[in-house]
């Protein structure tokens, strides 16, 4: 038959990013409302990270989106960001960000770096954070603002600018990120790696007072006072900052990776590849030292080594990672997983054939975590990518099948058992995009307040939503009669501005 494995190709895989997401609600019910119409035997472990990532940035955002419209308050703030770093964690890849928080992040971001405190710095006035929690706190913040911001830029269409941007504000999320990680410093796993020494100086910060608390600030390593405050504070580990940080600068290198990929042929050669790759396999590591319980780590480095292309040593990766995943009751991540198992599979893992059979059966097991995931409304975040994922591995596994049908056509045999249903390795063709935060929109009512994927707008004002014409009504008696038109002409003057701009450019 001969060697009919595929070469290697230079384009970009991408087996699929988990970025922030918006978790959608179903048939109009809240997340919340869902949940509880979901038996306790359907909740899996994804299903209960998935809530407490939605009640965390529900809670968040109840704090900060005062701030977002200006209203300062460093209290609230700060205990926001808390909440919204501990959602990113608890979401585990699928942060369930609130709609309006992810189109008001920008904003966000810049009022908390414009109320940064002033100090004295070397004899000269400069904004700085007055406490090592609270830098912890806003790079973290920052980090994830820019990895939201170059994701929804990727959704928007655009090529040239837009892609320039994206590749700047990734790049500045992965400096920023690595730089905290080294300015924080200590031990990767803060809490379970304390010295005597260290937890001396905490027993005595949790009693000092007067002049010897700022005597301890000072003395205190910067990794461990900044635990302390963090936990004492704001409520949140070190260890989740840590892992948020490494989320971040794993993400950035895998797109950095993708992007050499794409290029390196003809323009950089292999050696561009190997830094963001050992960044990306680095950081996704971290990922389970930190989060030991989370397949996530896992997946991610599985991701990282078939990105190098496909071999047994990817192809364990991956199945190890589906299996752990499965074992979790992460549907999610064994959906996709088991899909990639496939695709590396039919791309040569395992040399010039593979087993039509083996193959089946994967699907058969992407198909179980799709079930699972629908149980409790999961499905619909991974549901376009796992379908085209599975088409384009349908239709190259059909293209295989040909192929050998023409290979014993050519050679006078027919189909033995020896051949045991094995068909020549075949390169999948699908364009497979990472998820994008701001890919499902949850509109919120304006009058209960509640997220909703499905809503109603106003039809004079087009400016607000509603869950439902109760809603829409109480609104309308509660005083939206008066504004809707004021809101309705400031909408026409503010897109006369917008059409004007881009005539003028």
């Amino acid at each position: 038959m001969g060697d009919s494995s595929p070469s290697q190709s230079s384009e970009p895989r991408n087996l699929g990013a988990l970025v922030c997401q918006i978790i959608p609600a179903s048939e109009g019910e809240t997340m919340d409302a869902l949940y509880r119409k979901i038996s306790r035997d359907k909740r899996t472990w994804r299903c209960e990270q998935t809530k407490k990532s939605s009640d965390l940035l529900q809670r968040a955002w109840e704090l900060l989106r005062p701030i977002a419209e200006g209203r300062w308050d460093k209290e609230n703030a700060y205990n926001g960001l808390s909440l919204l770093i501990k959602g990113i964690y608890e979401g585990q890849g699928y942060a369930a960000m609130p709609y309006d928080m992810t189109v008001k992040i920008n904003n966000l971001l810049q009022i908390v770096q414009d109320n940064m405190p002033y100090m004295d710095v070397n004899g000269r006035r400069a904004q700085g954070d007055d406490s090592p929690a609270r830098y912890a706190l806003r790079v973290s913040f920052v980090c994830v603002s820019l990895v939201v911001a170059s994701s929804l830029s990727l959704g928007a269409g655009q090529r040239g600018s837009v892609e320039a941007e994206t590749v700047l504000l990734q790049s500045k999320a992965k400096e920023i990120a690595v730089t905290a990680m080294d300015k924080l410093g200590g031990p990767l796993t803060h809490e379970g790696t304390l010295t005597a020494e260290d937890k001396a100086y905490i027993a005595r910060l949790a009693t000092a007072s007067g002049p010897e608390v700022q005597h301890l600030v000072v003395a205190t390593p910067m990794n461990v006072l900044a635990l302390y405050m963090l936990q004492v504070q704001y409520d949140i580990e070190m260890r989740v900052i840590k892992w948020v940080l490494n989320y971040v600068a794993a993400l950035c290198a895998k797109q950095e990776f993708s992007r050499a990929l794409s290029q390196s042929v003809v323009v950089q050669g292999p050696s561009a590849r190997a830094a963001p790759l050992a960044a990306w396999v680095r950081h996704s590591s971290a990922l389970g030292k930190l989060e030991p319980a989370s397949p996530l780590s896992g997946f991610m480095v599985a991701e990282a080594r078939a990105a190098e292309g496909p071999n047994t040593q990817s192809l364990a990766l991956m199945k190890a990672a589906a299996e752990a995943a499965e074992r979790r009751g992460d549907d999610l991540l064994a959906w996709l997983a088991r899909l990639d198992v496939a695709e590396l599979l039919m791309h040569g893992a395992q040399g010039p054939t593979f087993s039509e059979g083996e193959v089946l059966q994967e699907f058969e097991k992407s198909a179980a975590q799709e079930a699972s995931a629908k149980s409790w409304g999961g499905a619909f975040l991974l549901e376009s990518q796992c379908r085209a994922n599975e088409e384009s591995l349908k239709e190259a596994l059909q293209s295989a099948r040909e192929q050998h049908q023409k290979q014993l056509a050519e050679t006078g045999l027919a189909a033995t058992a020896e051949d045991d249903g094995r068909l020549p390795s075949v390169k999948v063709r699908g364009d497979w995009k990472a998820l994008a935060p701001g890919a499902v929109s949850l509109r919120e009512c304006a009058s209960c307040k509640k997220l909703f994927q499905k809503a109603m707008t106003c039809g004079k004002c087009k400016q607000v939503w509603y869950c439902g014409r109760d809603c829409q009504m109480a609104h309308w008696r509660a005083g939206h009669r008066e504004e809707c038109v004021l809101l309705a002409k400031a909408a026409a003057k503010a897109a006369a501005s917008k059409s004007a701009a881009d005539d003028d450019i």
